[in-house]
């Protein structure tokens, strides 16, 4: 049997161009195109499609028929937002105003119970023109700590603004409802009845939503509100998985883990040297921030620390984090360290941890 596999280029459900978890946008035109290619290249020849999210896809015709609409879908969906773009119209506009075309609004296999048309314009907006809509108040608007209480103050106060929210959530207008309440959720966190109603509001969206990770947005921030954020332990990674991790994203790992008012002032250099790879980094922090570069042969530095590429592996899986697992394998004799002792824990000191749960609909 002969089986084509569209894990990376379609599926049975319309995807996200930008997940809500985070990612860098996937460009919709090169996705239509690829679909393209797939189907005059190797449907012809293929009994099954397996794709992600949902079942496969068999028989011939109905392989060819699955991805010129997948292909139809993202193609539309790009070039009408850009069509709309030119006419001067902001993401928020757009997906107001574009809905599927008939020949593609009937089929099952192009509709949003996983991506949604709504969120995929915006991700196309945002390919071609980053956050930004043009409108100038938006350029540097406050923050929701500091714009919650000015709202709320200009709605006529707490209980003004919930007797006008509580009426709009009887009429079903849970979407304005979720958004005026929740800046008084900003500007009065502990505001029991404004939780409430906000939480009620996000969870009739999240009953109503079509896509899974809408319904799993809506459903989780009123939990939140009603619950608070979920206290869960940080997980160690997989061994497997950080053996063969390259030592430029290793050092990455560290960057983005600094904390420049810590770093604030302090010039350091220092070698790591992985005996079991050959290999020897230099480790640079100025201007609070950290570089690296590859050097061949010791270089003058104010320490260096020496540790095999496995046994850091086993050191980063550990779950209390980077930082102080080094600083246990620096005490355990794990890791060897030459020269000035203090400055390398000096360098993890100024290095934070990332918590797995975060405040999502509150301050």
């Amino acid at each position: 049997m002969r089986a084509l596999n569209l894990a990376e280029i379609g599926q049975p459900t319309m995807h996200n161009l930008c997940p809500l978890r985070g990612a860098q946008v996937r460009d919709a035109r090169l996705w239509s195109r690829y679909l393209d290619e797939a189907l005059h290249e190797f449907a012809p020849h293929a009994d099954v499609v397996f794709a992600q999210h949902n079942w496969p896809t068999w028989g011939s015709e109905a392989i060819a028929s699955f991805i010129a609409q997948q292909r139809d879908l993202y193609k539309y969906t790009h070039d009408q937002t850009v069509r709309l773009m030119n006419q001067g119209h902001t993401a928020v506009e757009i997906a107001e105003e574009l809905r599927l075309p008939p020949a593609l609004a009937e089929v099952i296999h192009v509709q949003g119970y996983y991506g949604s048309l709504v969120h995929n314009v915006k991700a196309v907006v945002q390919h071609y023109l980053g956050w930004y809509d043009g409108n100038p108040a938006r350029l540097h608007a406050l923050p929701p700590e500091d714009s919650g209480p000015r709202y709320v103050a200009y709605m006529g106060g707490a209980d003004a603004l919930l007797a006008r929210a509580t009426l709009d959530f009887e009429r079903g207008e849970h979407r304005w409802v979720a958004e005026v309440t929740s800046h008084l959720v900003f500007a009065e966190p502990g505001h029991a009845a404004a939780r409430a109603l906000c939480a009620n509001a996000l969870e009739q969206l999240g009953f109503a939503a079509e896509s899974a990770t809408w319904r799993n947005a809506y459903l989780l921030a009123a939990r939140e509100l009603r619950q608070g954020v979920p206290q869960t332990k940080r997980r160690g990674m997989s061994y497997d998985l950080l053996k063969v991790v390259p030592m430029e994203m290793f050092f990455d790992c560290l960057a983005i883990r600094l904390v420049a008012p810590r770093a604030t002032g302090h010039s350091l250099q220092m070698v790591w040297h992985l005996p079991d790879l050959d290999q020897r980094w230099l480790l640079s922090l100025d201007h609070s921030a950290l570089t690296y570069r590859r050097v061949q042969a010791p270089v003058a530095a104010q320490a260096t620390m020496i540790v095999p590429h496995a046994r850091l592996a086993e050191l980063l899986g550990h779950e209390s984090g980077i930082a102080q697992a080094m600083a246990q394998g620096i005490e355990q004799g794990n890791i060897s360290v030459e020269g000035d002792l203090f400055k390398v824990h000096l360098l993890l000191g100024m290095l934070e941890e990332f918590e797995p749960m975060f405040n999502v609909v509150e301050p």
